[in-house]
């Protein structure tokens, strides 16, 4: 075994958790694609967390802040402040911190995770294999349908 943890994904999440941990000088393997590009609205608090994590107004990935008017579904009118991102920008920003803080990034989609006695194996589509007694799943919310099953030991 090589890597202490294995961060699947590798979006602004698990790119933030990598980033933290190899910090902190733990051998983690942090594994995923480029995201899917698309615009989200951020909220200050969300704006304060990124900035911790060094990603911030002046990294260049968010613009704002911009006034916010919306109703919800409900019928309930909401108004308020936003900062816009880019995901795929945010995503590949997190993990070039990530990458320069020494987690071993591959750029590879994980098909399958398994507990196999004391360590996570994860198959990866590319054919390789990689262990670590520890497993971070930062895949998103698409769904394990979609992601593919967490498997357990027998």
């Amino acid at each position: 075994m090589t890597h202490d943890i294995l961060v699947c994904g590798a979006g602004p999440g698990g790119s933030a958790v990598a980033q933290r941990l190899a910090t902190a000088g733990v051998r983690v393997a942090l594994v995923g694609t480029v995201s899917r590009p698309g615009w989200e609205g951020l909220s200050m608090r969300s704006r304060a967390l990124l900035a911790e994590e060094g990603l911030d107004q002046q990294s260049g990935v968010i613009a704002g802040p911009f006034q916010r008017r919306g109703v919800w579904a409900n019928g309930r009118a909401v108004a308020g402040i936003e900062w816009l991102v880019e995901r795929a920008q945010l995503a590949a920003a997190a993990c070039v911190r990530a990458r320069g803080a020494g987690a071993d990034y591959r750029q590879d989609t994980v098909m399958n995770v398994q507990r196999v006695a004391e360590h996570w194996r994860a198959r990866l589509r590319s054919g390789a294999v990689l262990t670590a007694p520890l497993l971070v799943d930062a895949r998103g919310r698409r769904g394990a349908e979609r992601r593919g099953q967490i498997g357990r030991a027998h």
